[in-house]
């Protein structure tokens, strides 16, 4: 049996593992958009971590590392993006909506779930650094060089 340590005040909670699960908010309260982009960020950084691990593991062994990567979090949080309103994020932490974005879209094993993911951003980020989209390309960089990083994995 494992144990569950519940943080009350961004409505998650820790295994003893380190795995992140959702838990939704206790009656009556609501969880405030700054907790959902902390749990957002906290669940990135888990899928970022993994798709690296997963990736080295597989070019360390010879044999092909063909299982595939915990899907909970990359579920937990395009559930949670779909749940935020990206314009007071995008207007105040444009980068971090940014990594998180990627991110989750890079994690994705099908076309129409990158693209559900990227559908939002791509919305709003054009408009964010004027005609030079400087953070929009670094962005695309970014998702390049991670999905070269699951690449061995599928």
């Amino acid at each position: 049996m494992v144990k569950v340590l519940q943080d009350q005040r961004c409505n998650s909670s820790y295994n003893l593992q380190g795995k992140a699960t959702l838990m939704p908010p206790l009656a009556g309260e609501k969880t405030t958009t700054p907790e959902k982009i902390g749990i957002c960020c906290h669940l990135t950084a888990r899928i970022f971590w993994g798709i690296v691990q997963l990736c080295r593991l597989s070019r360390d062994d010879d044999d092909d590392n063909d299982s595939p990567a915990d899907t909970s979090d990359l579920e937990a949080l395009r559930n949670l993006l779909s749940d935020i309103d990206p314009i007071p994020w995008v207007h105040h932490a444009p980068e971090v909506y940014v990594w998180v974005t990627f991110t989750a879209a890079a994690a994705c094993t099908h076309g129409k779930d990158t693209m559900e993911v990227m559908w939002t951003p791509m919305r709003f980020l054009p408009g964010v650094n004027g005609t030079e989209l400087t953070l929009l390309r670094q962005g695309w960089q970014y998702f390049k060089w991670l999905r070269r990083a699951r690449k061995p994995l599928n």
